[in-house]
């Protein structure tokens, strides 16, 4: 069971690797796993590349909805909300310190 959200710093690299990944000729679709809104800029500039397709992928251990980042303009992504079963089965548990 997830006990607590905790802020990695990473939300920089992030969204430089949206962006990057959203710009590629080579990749069709990018999915931004993450509940963030920080990451709301960076989700308008991938979707402004036009170059891949971008979706969405969010989930929350307390049910509460706080939602996934929304791009701006009344755009709107795929969001795909996963259950905490299979959140937990795609985490990735390699020890980064």
């Amino acid at each position: 069971m997830i006990s607590e959200v905790r802020e990695k710093g990473v939300d920089v690299l992030v969204a430089l690797a949206l962006v990057r990944e959203a710009a590629d000729p080579e990749i069709g679709l990018v999915i931004l796993a993450s509940h963030d809104t920080d990451l709301a800029p960076a989700l308008d500039e991938a979707l402004d590349i036009g170059t891949a397709k971008v979706e969405s992928c969010w989930w929350n251990p307390d049910r509460r909805w706080t939602g996934p980042p929304q791009p701006s303009g009344g755009r709107r992504v795929w969001n795909t909300r996963l259950r905490c079963g299979a959140f937990e089965r795609a985490q990735d548990r390699t020890d980064y310190t």
